[in-house]
């Protein structure tokens, strides 16, 4: 693939050699002409069988030790299409992606890309109904994102440890330009157990957290940034007080939280959530206190 691609596409893998071969297979074999775009693997192992297809494809890689800002900023900085199309190691793309991803930006002048994904499994058969594909985030799933190299904000990028897709969204939010969040299906992501594990992982979340509030401080004075930060600053408390006080999620706090998610009245959500911590705090004091006197 020669210098000047439009599209470059980086393909992240993280101790993880299962399905990349599959990830990479499925940019290969894009409809789109290969001369419009090129790929670089941006990987922290080195494997001979991957290493080999890496090779027999002419495909660039970058091994890297370091976390996920690194590797995006390695990637970024040796890229030489105009926009970035990330998809991690786990993921596919369709077929049409990178056709789509290629007329969208020629055509309109677009900051940012995200299209819709449906989920796969380990074998990758689907596992999940149309209904299910409404209301995607517009900033989750890398492999979902496309964007515009030159307002990337790369010194945000550089010293990520976590939450890429939150702050790739909002470097295209800080440049004023068009975003389009797009119902188009063009990603498979995978489920499996390393994923749903980290889902769930109160440690993961914690850093999730401390994440965000570095984006909000780097952004401090960009109110479209700083409202889209503290909404999500609002959910991940939520969770990790979910995690901790397992007891408050029965079925009608959850259908009240979810009203209140639908309507975007987050500020009220983590008031309901810490109404509820206390009211099963004292409870389970009161229940406490009747043993001790019987």
């Amino acid at each position: 693939m020669k210098s000047g691609n439009f599209i470059t596409v980086l393909i992240t893998a993280f101790n993880r050699k299962n399905y990349i071969k599959q990830a990479i297979n499925s940019v290969l074999h894009q409809d789109l002409d290969g001369e419009k775009f090129e790929v670089i693997v941006l990987k922290n192992f080195r494997d001979a069988y991957i290493d080999q297809i890496i090779e027999n494809n002419s495909l660039r890689c970058f091994t890297i030790d370091g976390s996920i800002g690194k590797y995006l900023y390695e990637g970024v900085i040796n890229s030489n299409g105009e926009i970035i199309s990330f998809l991690d190691d786990d993921d596919l793309f369709l077929p049409n992606k990178l056709s789509i991803i290629y007329r969208e930006f020629k055509n309109n002048d677009l900051a940012y890309y995200h299209n819709n994904h449906i989920k796969i499994d380990e074998m990758g058969n689907i596992i999940e109904t149309p209904f299910s594909l409404l209301n995607r985030p517009v900033d989750f799933n890398m492999s979902s994102i496309s964007i515009r190299k030159s307002v990337l904000d790369i010194n945000a990028i550089k010293s990520l440890q976590t939450a890429p897709d939150t702050a790739t969204y909002i470097s295209a939010l800080n440049s004023g330009m068009k975003i389009v969040d797009s119902k188009k299906i063009l990603t498979y992501y995978r489920i499996h157990r390393a994923n749903t594990a980290q889902g769930k992982n109160t440690q993961w979340k914690q850093l999730y957290l401390l994440q965000l509030k570095k984006l909000l401080e780097h952004y401090e004075g960009e109110e479209k940034i700083v409202q889209h930060l503290n909404k999500l600053i609002i959910f991940a408390k939520v969770s990790l007080i979910m995690d901790l006080n397992k007891e408050i999620s029965n079925p009608d706090a959850s259908y009240y939280i979810a009203h209140l998610i639908k309507n975007s009245n987050y500020e009220t959500v983590f008031k309901f959530t810490k109404f509820l911590i206390g009211k099963k705090l004292l409870l389970h004091k009161q229940r406490r206190t009747s043993k001790l006197s019987l």
